[in-house]
């Protein structure tokens, strides 16, 4: 459960990326495919798995002090999904996406002249993106069987009055035009 909210946040996140400025060009520093989980676990990355952090936690809290402080600083995300147990899928839908699957996600994460960028490559298209504002979110999730009592979200927006139920609400809504342009970027989920 837990996984499948995770990839649809992470999905939902990357589509809305996805809509935002795109540039052209191409970046070697950000092509997924001249990396492997353990080359970003090994270099300068701050790593998730599957929805967890598992490496670089450190590298972001600095990240972290800096930009509040008004410091330029920047830092490399890895996103890491694997596909998990068949039987968790339909035997038709496992076997239309187990050939995509592991999945890595390169991201660049800088702060310079009180703005963040973000910059990733979907599709082989290098996307960028704006925000001014990083927010920090935290929480107990809304459903009692959640297998986590407390979340942590640092989230990119260009209005600093959004809350996380803002945006939740925008990503779940029917409505076309209730989604809140944001990125999430960290999120660490701490379990009791």
């Amino acid at each position: 459960m837990r996984k499948s909210l995770t990839a649809l946040l992470l999905i939902l996140s990357f589509m809305l990326a996805a809509c935002s400025k795109d540039t052209l060009e191409e970046s070697d520093n950000l092509i997924s495919d001249t990396y492997s989980l353990d080359s970003v676990k090994k270099g300068e990355f701050i790593v998730f798995e599957d929805g967890d952090i598992t490496s670089g936690q450190s590298l972001w809290e600095d990240f972290v002090k800096k930009t509040d402080k008004g410091e330029n600083a920047s830092v490399s995300l890895a996103y890491y999904y694997t596909l998990g147990e068949p039987s968790q899928y339909s035997e038709e839908y496992y076997k239309t996406v187990k050939d995509h699957y592991p999945m890595l996600f390169i991201k660049d994460l800088s702060y310079d002249d009180n703005k963040y960028t973000i910059e990733g490559v979907e599709d082989g298209q290098k996307l960028s993106k704006e925000y001014k504002f990083l927010m920090k979110y935290e929480g107990v999730p809304e459903s009692t069987s959640a297998l986590y009592s407390r979340y942590i979200y640092y989230v990119l927006v260009n209005d600093d009055t959004v809350t996380w139920k803002d945006i939740f609400n925008g990503m779940i809504s029917s409505q076309s035009d209730a989604g809140i342009d944001h990125d999430m970027i960290y999120y660490e989920y701490i379990r009791s």
